[in-house]
């Protein structure tokens, strides 16, 4: 990665980063306004999305194991994509 410290947040954070600040609550704020689990619903909801359907259980068997090869990939590519946004960053972008 071209700056150490975004490779130690890719490590410590268990949240997707932003550049800009949100407060929290009183005079508290983060660099995130999303979590793990927002993206995990949405790459699940994009994987349906190419079935058709908007529930795992409306998954034949066949299509279960199909999607779940699926989300895997795109999790994949996600991560892939945020891991180079990361390695591009450095102290000046964030507010």
């Amino acid at each position: 990665m071209k700056y150490d410290f975004t490779k130690h947040l890719l490590e410590d954070l268990d949240y997707p980063l932003s550049l800009k600040k949100y407060e929290r609550y009183l005079d508290h704020y983060e660099h995130n306004k999303g979590y793990v689990n927002d993206i995990h619903d949405l790459i699940r909801k994009l994987t349906l999305s190419i079935f058709g359907v908007t529930l795992n259980s409306d998954l034949s068997e066949d299509e279960y194991e199909e999607a779940a090869t699926m989300y895997r990939n795109l999790k994949k590519y996600y991560l892939y994509l945020y891991e180079q946004r990361m390695s591009k960053l450095s102290l000046d972008d964030f507010e």
